[in-house]
């Protein structure tokens, strides 16, 4: 399973509390047909929030693409579909 590791600037701020003049950045995109959102708090300076969503949002993509049983090539589709045996 694929764990999301949090860039070594965030690992600090996430374990020490938001700093003084942190922001609240709103994160969030479409998956499995609906809609996910994350917030973060962190000195603007110390936190590139694109990436972060990219990030964010790859992760759900590889779920979909192991566990979907919409999509008709997921490896839970193809697993369904395959013989017995």
């Amino acid at each position: 399973m694929n764990r999301i590791l949090l860039p070594p600037q965030l690992s600090v701020v996430a374990q020490a509390g938001p700093e003084p003049g942190s922001v609240v950045r709103q994160l969030h995109g479409e998956s499995m047909g609906t809609t996910w959102s994350v917030s973060v708090c962190a000195p603007p300076d110390r936190l590139d929030a694109l990436p972060l969503q990219q990030l964010l949002q790859a992760e759900l993509d590889d779920v979909v693409e192991q566990m979907s049983h919409w999509k008709a090539d997921s490896e839970l589709s193809r697993f369904n579909g395959a013989p017995a045996g």
